[in-house]
């Protein structure tokens, strides 16, 4: 059985159980917790005994034979290591010196076999051995062996102790079944005394000569406050009960329970019950009250009951939280726990749905008859009521310190609550007394918080719609709803009640909501701004109804259909608050009053009638036009005087305009346009209320028709404001003053007959017409005479005349063919002989080679027969000579030969 020995401040020394297989049970937290470690034994055979610091952190354990440290080392390479010639299955186990300090003796009781000369196996020879052990606790968390393995009896025993609370050391108990030998030591910091206390006990039937064979089928161990000390004999079938002295180690008050083969035995916290498990596969447990005083047998229904029948169980041990563990051989493989061992027949509450495997049974440490102070708490949401059970104190008086400032006045036993105001870890330290003597136990807790969360308050629900409820949280971990969904949100679409249970992997936390149905259906229509909005709730089904506009203008109740005009277009909210069975529905509706824009189609207006006049109004905003003549077109073009309508449509509303468009005839007339003649301005619409003529040389006058006489020649920029149908409009045209001259100079010319004669300043935008039908500026005179010509611009005409003296005109030239510069006076030069005025002379020399050699424009100049100072040779000399007339203008050139003599 398990040694809790008492050495305060918070110990854990034995709140770890292994059991082979790689499992076990760990005690330190609120709940025991399934241990899965391979690294430890794991074979079933091989239960090992642990042993903490008083934290709870593994120092070492034992199966018997083997020893290892924290990190799962064998140290038998440090010399610490117990026989292993012999098997050892149940009985090992790890006590702390009772000093506090990290020594620690490591028990173990199995045989070896004893042989022959031969190697022939005659028996199995017992003993129990202990090793003193040193912890380092260095960085390799070694184990130092102190002396050598020590025998303590040469025989396998099985082994209790106990711990009294006033004194600083143990009760070891060793008893042989086979011989019904109790032997008794004290463990102390000054290790194993001498035996202290022997019995003999339970030897009938049990023949002294025969060798300390093993029978592992027996137990021994103490009731928890050390009063009682109970063990079996498997040969003679008994369990023996005797008073136990924790003062001087005596025995007493021997009896017995007959008729058993039940090795495990394990009492109840108080020691009130021993539970006693029968041997083999059938299991079956009975609960024993211990109150008898002489021999019973096991079927006195007064003290036995049958608790459990053929169920398979093997070992027993009473943990921390003062439940009974019950370990299973074939066919069962678990963990079970009696709840309430303290209470008669079945309300000890067996509870058989243990997970973990133990197979070979529990380990069998010693239990103390005093258990380690410890605190079970539960209750880690912040918000929740933390509460502390106190276990195993039997103080005479304590203080209890919550960690958090707050301290009150405990005793053993009692149930404890406190309400934490935040979240974190604290400390509960329990600083109690026991006969005079202090000490304190540490229990740290931690206080964890899960987000608020609301999914809201009781609702209605519009029919054919959802909503969702959202538990979502940040440090939420898992979610259940009443329906069976597991997700953070769930949506509603029918009544009923909803709830859903949040939590975080310590907290769980719930929240509900009631929904109900309502047919809250509403229309409206009547968007466009300017005309009243009609809502209407179709069907309802609600007692009663808030309608309330987002300007606060309007609040009415309980009407089904309501009209509001709204004062702007742009996005508002009705609210409309729909109540049955005192819940309240807010709904939000969105409504977009729309505004178009005016299809602007203009101001009324004034057009020339040879103008059309077109109105587009092409928007996005409009899906629809339609014009007073019909059309459906985004433009209209008007030709004639008329009033024209346009409806535009778009987004279920409409928009019109309406446009008078007056044609007249702007056509001027206009004459005069000679500098020095009279302009004349008409216009010839008679629906012309009046014009104004703004002249274009800052005169202005009114009227349909006006004269104006410029006096300067320019383009002048003259505009004609129209005015009728009480409308005005403007056309502005160009008046060209044009100034003529006479093209012929003088009045009287001579004329060289068959000469073509040319007005002078001819602009060839002007037409030319003379009198005797020949147009254009040129004409040949056939007679002397009087000659007309008609000159006309686009505007403006001139008429001139000329008295023409027709004369003869022409014109010769004399060239000699030779000449003589020899220097005797005759002949010596060459000179053409001109005998009329002529223009554009010139003459040019060449030799018979081409080359010019004298070139000369003016008729009286002479060649002297020399080139650039040299005499020419004589010969043949060509020359050109050109020249015009000037009485007939004709261009006669001349080519020839001259001869030069010499």
């Amino acid at each position: 059985m398990l040694l809790f020995p008492h050495l305060g401040n918070g110990q854990k020394e034995f709140e770890k159980w292994y059991f082979g297989n790689g499992q076990g049970i760990d005690f330190h937290n609120n709940q025991p917790l399934t241990i899965s470690d391979s690294s430890t034994f794991n074979s079933p055979s091989y239960i090992p005994a642990t042993i903490c610091d008083s934290l709870g952190n593994e120092i070492l354990y034992s199966n018997g034979f083997s020893i290892h440290n924290r990190k799962r080392r064998n140290q038998r390479l440090d010399g610490v290591f117990l026989p292993t010639q012999y098997t050892s299955i149940l009985n090992n186990y790890v006590i702390p010196f009772p000093s506090g300090t990290n020594d620690y003796f490591v028990f173990s009781s199995g045989t070896y076999p004893v042989t022959d000369s031969i190697g022939n196996t005659l028996y199995e020879k017992g003993t129990s051995r202990y090793q003193h052990l040193a912890f380092t606790g260095n960085s390799n968390d070694s184990l130092v062996r102190v002396g050598v393995t020590q025998e303590i009896i040469d025989k396998e025993s099985l082994i209790a102790s106990y711990k009294n609370l006033t004194s600083n050391f143990i009760w070891v108990t060793f008893y042989t079944p086979q011989a019904g030998h109790l032997i008794i030591y004290k463990l102390s910091q000054n290790g194993l005394s001498n035996i202290i206390r022997e019995y003999w006990i339970d030897t009938t039937g049990i023949n002294p000569n025969i060798p300390t064979a093993t029978y592992n089928w027996n137990a021994i161990t103490f009731s928890s406050d050390g009063k009682i000390l109970a063990f079996t004999n498997a040969l003679n079938q008994s369990i023996a009960i005797c008073d136990f002295n924790s003062s001087n180690g005596t025995v007493s008050n021997v009896r017995k329970i007959k008729n058993v083969d039940f090795p495990f035995l394990e009492f109840s916290y108080s020691g009130k019950y021993i539970y006693a498990i029968e041997k083999g596969s059938y299991g079956s447990i009975y609960q024993i009250a211990t109150s008898f005083a002489n021999t019973i047998d096991i079927s006195d229904s007064t003290y036995s009951t049958l608790i459990v029948k053929s169920a398979g169980y093997g070992t027993a041990l009473i943990g921390p939280d003062k439940k009974i563990y019950l370990g299973s051989g074939p066919p069962k493989k678990g963990i079970s726990v009696i709840n309430n061992p303290d209470k008669l027949g079945i309300s000890c509450n067996i509870d058989t749905s243990g997970p973990i495997s133990s197979r070979g049974g529990l380990p069998r440490y010693m239990l103390s008859t005093t258990f380690s102070p410890k605190i079970w708490s539960k209750g880690f949401c912040l918000g929740d009521s933390t509460q502390i059970d106190l276990f195993n104190l039997e103080a005479d008086s304590a203080i209890l310190d919550w960690g958090d400032g707050i301290f009150e006045l405990a005793f053993n036993n009692d149930k404890y609550k406190h309400y934490y105001t935040n979240s974190g870890n604290y400390t509960i330290r329990y600083v109690y007394y026991r006969s005079g003597v202090p000490d304190t136990f540490l229990q740290p807790v931690s206080i964890y918080n899960i987000d608020p969360f609301d999914i809201g308050a009781d609702t209605l629900l519009c029919v054919n719609s959802s909503i969702i409820l959202d538990a979502s949280k940040s440090n939420a971990t898992g979610y259940l709803w009443n329906t069976g969904d597991t997700t953070s949100t769930l949506e509603v679409v029918k009544s009923g009640k909803y709830s859903v249970t949040v939590e975080n992997g310590k907290c769980k936390q719930l929240d509900s909501i009631e929904v109900l149905t309502i047919e809250c259906e509403i229309e409206f229509k009547n968007l466009c701004f300017g005309d009243s909005t009609e809502f209407k709730l179709n069907n309802f089904s609600g007692d009663s109804i808030l309608w309330q506009f987002q300007d606060d203008t309007l609040t009415t109740k309980n009407e089904l259909s309501i009209k509001y005009q709204f004062a702007d277009s742009g996005q508002f909210e009705v609210y409309v608050s729909l109540f049955k069975e005192g819940i309240q529905h807010p709904k939000l509706i969105p409504v977009n009053i729309i505004r178009l824009p005016k299809p602007d189609l203009g101001p009324d207006t004034l057009i020339c009638s040879k103008e059309k006049y077109l109105i587009d109004v092409n928007n996005k905003a409009f899906t629809r036009y339609k014009w007073s003549n019909g059309d459906t077109t985004t433009s209209l073009s008007i030709a004639k005087t008329d009033t024209i309508i346009l409806k535009a449509e778009g987004f279920g509303c409409s928009v019109s305009d309406t446009v008078s468009v007056y044609f007249i005839n702007c056509e001027i007339g206009m004459d005069g346009l000679c500098l020095h003649d009279t302009t004349v301005f008409e216009v010839y619409d008679p629906k012309m209320d009046s014009v104004l003529w703004e002249l274009g040389d800052g005169s202005t006058q009114r009227g349909n028709q006006i004269k104006h006489k410029y006096l300067h020649e320019s383009n002048y920029s003259v505009v004609a404001n129209f005015y009728a149908f009480s409308h005005h409009t403007t056309k502005q045209i160009t008046a060209s003053i044009i100034k003529l001259s006479n093209p012929i100079d003088s009045s009287k010319i001579n004329q060289c007959a068959g000469v073509i004669f040319k007005i002078d300043d001819y602009n060839p935008d002007y037409s030319y017409t003379w009198n005797t039908g020949i147009k254009g500026p040129e004409i040949q005179f056939d007679s002397s005479g009087i000659y007309i010509i008609q000159i006309k611009s686009k505007t403006c005409e001139l008429l001139d005349s000329v008295r023409v003296e027709l004369i003869d005109c022409s014109c010769s030239i004399l060239i000699p063919n030779a000449f003589t510069p020899d220097k005797n006076g005759l002949n010596e030069t060459f000179r053409p002989l001109v005998y009329c005025p002529i223009n554009k002379y010139s003459m040019q020399i060449f030799n018979r080679w081409g080359q010019l050699i004298y070139e000369t424009t003016d008729a009286f100049d002479t060649w002297d027969g020399t080139y650039n100072g040299t005499i020419c040779e004589s010969g043949v000399y060509f020359y050109i000579i050109q020249y015009s007339s000037q009485i007939s203008g004709r261009q006669s050139p001349l080519k020839g030969t001259v001869n030069l003599i010499r």
